[in-house]
């Protein structure tokens, strides 16, 4: 790859045009050719030397046609934006923190979890002295409190369910980019909420969309002490991390889907035997841990058979219901 990107900078400067080098190298390869006629009588070695050089030019020529197809086929494919070059203008120490944050992002399959170590390690690691996750419902349109370190309760009553055309990152939801707030003294929602009062160290914001590369699953949001704190290396930052987040986050609701799948009836949704197989055990133990009894409740409905019967199941299963 070297090698054809020192020749293509040859070829740049050689030649005005692609098409006058390559005759210029036809002609050269047949240059020896030439020559040997000349010096001998034989007429097939000339030919053959030639056609060696011909074919070493047409070689040449196309690789340099299959690396420029290669090349261009890199240049327009879509960018993962876990994955871009980006990362070489960051130094070790935000490195280390997108490390140390991607492996809160994976350390457990439980959603709470996942939410609470993440904005911890986030607070640590980086600028941000504060961090909430709001999930977005696309059903009903609403925004939906997931979890954050020290947001005050007001603020969280206010955003809690709050249609997103009222949010106040709607742009980082619609738009799918990052949106930042310099001063949030700015944001009328904010202003009302005197959340100057309530938290007179927050400055500015940055609304990260949860973008898996499919949906946005909702947004994460970095508090700041100080006005524009956040610079373009701590966007790329962020906008990692809400990357793989949303994924993980994605992820860890696929697993409780099927979790729940397996240990509830589908029709009633009450728990099954598989999960009272496991949770009679958790709390056999728990009883004798600390010494209490443990009690069983079991219940039958009378003549339900006979509903089946007569009624046929599917009424059976509404009486369920």
């Amino acid at each position: 790859m070297i090698f054809f990107d020192r020749l293509n900078r040859f070829v740049a400067s050689a030649a005005r045009s692609r098409q006058r080098l390559w005759v210029i190298l036809f002609l050269l390869a047949l240059l020896p050719a030439l020559v040997v006629g000349l010096c001998t009588i034989n007429v097939v070695f000339p030919v053959l030397v030639g056609a060696i050089g011909v074919a070493l030019v047409l070689s040449v020529y196309l690789a340099r046609v299959l690396y420029s197809s290669w090349q261009a086929s890199i240049e327009e494919s879509p960018e993962d934006p876990s994955m871009t070059s980006h990362l070489g203008v960051m130094n070790t120490g935000q490195l280390d923190a997108l490390n140390a944050v991607l492996g809160a992002i994976t350390s457990s399959l439980d959603m709470s979890d996942v939410i609470h170590n993440t904005l911890h390690v986030l607070t640590q690691v980086t600028k941000a002295i504060d961090a909430a996750v709001f999930f977005y419902e696309p059903n009903l349109n609403q925004i939906q409190y997931a979890g954050s370190l020290a947001f005050p309760k007001q603020l969280i009553a206010a955003l809690d369910h709050e249609s997103v055309d009222q949010f106040f990152a709607k742009e980082a939801l619609e738009k799918k980019r990052i949106l930042k707030i310099n001063n949030l003294r700015h944001v009328e929602s904010f202003v009302n909420l005197r959340l100057d009062e309530l938290r007179p160290n927050w400055q500015s914001f940055l609304c990260i969309p949860l973008y898996d590369g499919k949906q946005t699953g909702g947004v994460l949001i970095v508090v700041s002490e100080k006005p524009e704190t956040f610079d373009k290396t701590d966007q790329e930052l962020f906008g990692k991390v809400g990357l793989q987040l949303a994924r993980s986050l994605s992820n860890v609701r696929t697993h409780e889907e099927l979790r729940n799948q397996a240990i509830t009836d589908g029709l009633t949704g009450a728990y099954n035997r598989r999960f009272l197989d496991d949770f009679l055990e958790i709390e056999v133990q728990r009883g004798a841990r600390y010494t209490r009894p443990v009690s069983v409740l079991m219940l039958d409905i009378d003549f339900f058979k006979l509903c089946n019967d007569r009624a046929g199941h599917q009424a059976g299963d509404q009486a369920l219901i």
